[in-house]
């Protein structure tokens, strides 16, 4: 029943805090303000500060004129020191305590606790970590980290048991099923303690780490003022639903910005690659053969997102061993491209890379959230360039949007250039929110007029044959066209089709698109023959096809909250790819 909740995932986090001397005698009310913000005490303790240890605690701020006046006030006189946990417990904490001016906190924050006991800079009253890196070493300055077994039993169940299960006993209450035992078992199994990343085999050495961006991969206006985040938009209405290119380090954070703006407090990043991507220097990577730059590595490219991340991590690995080994490493961008020949690359080096340069996915997304306060997480949801997503995990995907579909929660759909995959999964999103909303309240679909079918309305055959042998097949319809035509700002699947088609049947007067939103409006003056314009009309066409049969899956399976996997329900109903078996453009 329970996946890993991608909102929640990694969200506990352990701070340091601490009542200095000038607030010692009131740390009683002080804990009572603490405790009312629901924060989990793992452990405490009185300390007198030496100056040895106050100036270890103090070291990222020994170039701080104040320096000599924090370490000596902190050895004035006994101080609690704390180790906190609760779920974003750092900004969290950060809010409680305030500005560390008591003044500027009087005049911003007058509930903040340096507001209410604090006195100036130094005599401010309280300390909190200003992150989770500090937090981390602060604690290992105060309390060094003891083995479970030298633990009493209600240490060891703050801090081995408490904070990991805060999440798994909140999902169980959030979903209030029949049997919370039962479902707690189940989130255990889902959610225990992972396995360090291990992928067996290098897998850099033979391939080119290549640029993810390419030059004319912006297909928006928008992306002039975000250049980090190429062909980022949002679905015209209904849910927030988002899409991009694969943003570079400062292009993530201005699109997270961009969504904080619009209302969103979590941000939900769903990665759409079957291939691992690494940033290096806050620009994101891929691998590719020598020979064939264009296209993914099939042997590296994985519907499994636990080998997903898994490779990711192994890439960092490769890449910061062949640093540490020669000094630099090479890499390979686009500089320039004439449309419809390959691309021209050139070699860079980067030399002298540390840890911090070279980040997975999720590791940047951290950043980002340390950055902006905002919560960012990322969730793997690979989906096929073709076929019919059968062995794909779409279950995670449409549970999550199930139990967060808030307009406070951005959902955010990324591939490589944030055109294809990232508008149909965008689609398929909108469409899915909207069942959830009102699973009842389908569109009303209209019966197809078989003499006379609107090819530029998704009239195709193979279409009419499965709105005739779904439940509810044209208001499914329906809603599916709703969707992409609401999410189609850089790509129209129904106009890709006809576009495609009708290249097709002209290929020397290359037809203008339909629309600009339209994919073949990226070739206006490539000769790209009869064939390509035909293999790719049948592949929009069958995607097109896999969306309205993914709809009718979420439709039935929605009630039972997808005890059954899309690719079961296929399995179950082989009749339903029949008219998939020899697509035609008619």
């Amino acid at each position: 029943f329970f996946r890993p909740c991608p909102w929640a995932q990694s969200t506990m986090e352990c701070t340091c805090f601490l009542v200095k001397p000038d607030a010692y005698a009131q740390r009683e009310v002080i804990l009572q303000h603490i405790r009312r913000n629901q924060f989990f005490v793992i452990e405490s303790k009185e300390v007198h500060f030496s100056q040895v240890l106050a100036a270890q605690f103090y070291a990222p701020l020994h170039a701080d004129p104040q320096y000599e006046a924090l370490v000596a006030f902190l050895c004035s006189g006994p101080t609690l020191a704390l180790q906190l946990s609760k779920v974003r417990a750092v900004r969290v904490l950060g809010l409680l305590v305030g500005p560390s001016d008591p003044d500027k906190a009087r005049a911003e924050a007058p509930g903040a606790l340096r507001a209410i006991f604090g006195t100036d800079p130094i005599r401010n009253a309280v300390h909190s970590s200003a992150n989770p890196q500090e937090a981390k070493r602060e604690l290992g300055v105060l309390f060094p980290a003891a083995s479970a077994k030298q633990l009493d039993t209600q240490g060891y169940l703050q801090r081995a048991l408490l904070p990991s299960l805060v999440d798994g006993l909140s999902s169980i209450c959030r979903s209030k099923g029949a049997d919370p035992h039962q479902l707690l078992q189940q989130w255990l199994r889902m959610n225990g303690p992972a396995p360090e990343p291990n992928y067996p085999r290098a897998i850099l050495p033979g391939h080119l780490l290549y640029q993810d961006r390419i030059r004319d991969i912006d297909a928006l206006e928008t992306s002039k003022s975000m250049p980090g985040a190429w062909n980022f938009r949002r679905s015209k209405e209904g849910p927030q639903v988002w899409g991009s290119g694969q943003c570079d380090g400062p292009g993530l954070t201005q699109v997270v910005e961009e969504l904080t703006t619009a209302g969103c407090e979590t941000v939900v990043v769903w990665s759409l690659r079957e291939e691992p991507v690494v940033y290096v220097r806050d620009t994101p990577f891929g691998l590719r053969q020598a020979d064939r730059v264009e296209y993914a590595i099939p042997d590296l490219c994985t519907h499994d997102s636990a080998v997903l991340q898994s490779m990711g991590h192994r890439l960092v690995e490769d890449i910061l061993e062949e640093s540490a080994a020669s000094g630099q490493v090479e890499a390979w961008l686009q500089v320039e491209r004439d449309r419809g020949e390959r691309a021209p690359i050139v070699k860079y080096n980067f030399e002298d890379l540390a840890e911090a340069d070279v980040r997975t996915l999720s590791e940047k997304c951290q950043d980002v959230y340390e950055e902006t306060g905002v919560d960012v997480v990322v969730q793997y949801c690979p989906i096929p360039r073709f076929g019919l997503w059968t062995s794909y995990d779409l279950v995670t995907l449409c549970r999550t949007l199930k139990e967060v579909h808030s307009q406070k929660v951005g959902h955010l759909f990324q591939c490589q250039t944030g055109i294809c995959r990232t508008a149909l999964a965008m689609t398929l999103a909108h469409a899915v929110l909207q069942l959830i909303h009102n699973p009842i309240a389908l569109p009303k679909g209209l019966p197809i007029d078989e003499s006379s079918p609107s090819l530029q309305a998704g009239e195709w055959k193979a279409v009419q044959a499965l709105c005739k042998l779904l439940p509810n097949g044209y208001s499914l319809k329906a809603l599916l066209d709703t969707s992409i035509d609401s999410c189609d700002t850089a790509f129209n699947l129904r106009d890709a089709i006809l576009d495609c088609r009708n290249n097709s049947q002209e290929p020397n007067k290359h037809l203008k698109a339909n629309t600009p939103s339209s994919w073949a409006a990226r070739f206006p003056d490539i000769d790209r023959g009869v064939d390509f314009w035909i293999q790719y009309a049948l592949v929009f066409l069958e995607r097109y096809c896999t969306l309205l049969l993914c709809l009718a899956w979420v439709h039935e399976a929605l009630p039972t909250n997808f005890s059954i996997s899309y690719g079961q329900w296929i399995n179950q109903r082989p009749h339903l790819l029949w008219p998939l078996k020899e697509l035609q453009l008619i």
